[in-house]
């Protein structure tokens, strides 16, 4: 794949599109230590620590169709 401009990447296919965006997250992957996490957000991580479904939780949900009622 060449450069391309974002309006002509817009215009892929949805398949391709899919694949630029893995190539772009693999990029920034590759790279943990250059994405910032600033101050607020390791805050607001830290505290919904204990938030969340354990994956048995989820499977049981998922298995008797009652995610929205949870």
């Amino acid at each position: 794949m060449t450069q391309a401009s974002v309006a002509e990447i817009l215009e892929l296919p949805v398949q391709e599109r899919i694949w630029v965006v893995e190539l772009i997250w693999e990029s920034i992957a590759a790279d943990p230590e250059a994405v910032e996490v600033t101050l607020q957000l390791k805050a607001e991580l830290e505290a919904d620590l204990g938030a969340g479904c354990s994956r048995e939780q989820v499977k049981l949900h998922l298995r008797h169709g009652r995610w929205g009622s949870a």
